[in-house]
């Protein structure tokens, strides 16, 4: 009997799994769901190709993660939680004190992140004027004190040490310190990352105090109507280039 009794955990749960097994196997396959305001996985389509690729691996892990009996339940609990213990307002919002909607930190690809600050590193050699490249810190950075007490870990300060060993035709503007003391008047900023901005940007999500400071342009900065009419000209011009087949002015991608 007592050994019997070791293997009832196991059985409980190989039996709890044939369950759910079943019933997604025969439940309705959702398109959409109204909880999460989004479409869900469809059942996967089985090809020699897909199996040797591994698409279908793939395809049949999004379906059992999207179509799994009870899924409604789980996502709701989940929720609950995470607002209740204050890290998570909707997705990757954190639900702050004094009522600010906050976003949470991200992993950072570090391969883009390194290409591109050195591209525009050499960019800046190549062109031998004096360049400066200000980086903005994430909102969480600068409010940790109205932060979730288990929030993550932002990683400006990684990105700024990173930032300084690659430039090296470039000067750091770091106005980290600035901003934690409020020193900076104000700011005009033309060009965000990503672009298009997505909702809940940090910087189109400032707290009331700050966001009167700053004004932001949907990166048109430069754009006047002289420049216009100059880019304009330019633009047919490289097309007279190549339609006489001529090397077209101002390449940059090295074709």
């Amino acid at each position: 009997m007592k050994k019997l009794y070791s293997f009832l955990p196991a059985l409980i749960f190989l039996v709890f799994l044939g369950v759910m097994a079943l019933l997604l196997l025969f439940s309705p396959v959702r398109d959409y769901s109204e909880n999460e305001k989004r479409y869900l996985a469809g059942r996967p389509e089985v090809t020699v190709s897909g199996i040797l690729e591994g698409e279908t691996q793939e395809q049949l892990e999004k379906f059992t993660a999207d179509q799994v009996p009870g899924r409604d339940f789980f996502v709701g609990v989940n929720a609950y939680w995470n607002l209740a213990t204050g890290r998570n307002g909707a997705q990757d919002i954190y639900h702050c004190k004094q009522g600010y909607l906050i976003n949470a930190p991200k992993t950072y690809n570090e391969k883009i992140f390194t290409d591109n600050l050195t591209k525009f590193d050499q960019f800046a050699a190549q062109l031998g004027v004096p360049a400066d490249l200000m980086m903005v810190p994430s909102t969480g950075y600068l409010m940790e004190e109205v932060l979730p007490t288990f929030h993550g870990t932002y990683d400006d300060d990684q990105l700024y040490d990173k930032a300084e060993q690659i430039l090296q035709n470039t000067r750091l503007v770091d106005v980290r310190q600035a901003l934690l003391e409020g020193r900076i008047a104000g700011a005009g900023l033309d060009t965000l990352s990503p672009e298009p901005v997505p909702a809940g940007h940090p910087l189109t999500a400032l707290p009331p105090e700050v966001h009167r400071k700053v004004v932001l342009a949907p990166h048109l900065g430069g754009i006047t109507e002289a420049s216009f009419r100059r880019a304009h000209a330019h633009m047919w011009r490289n097309v007279e280039h190549l339609a006489a087949g001529e090397r077209p002015d101002n390449i940059v991608n090295g074709l």
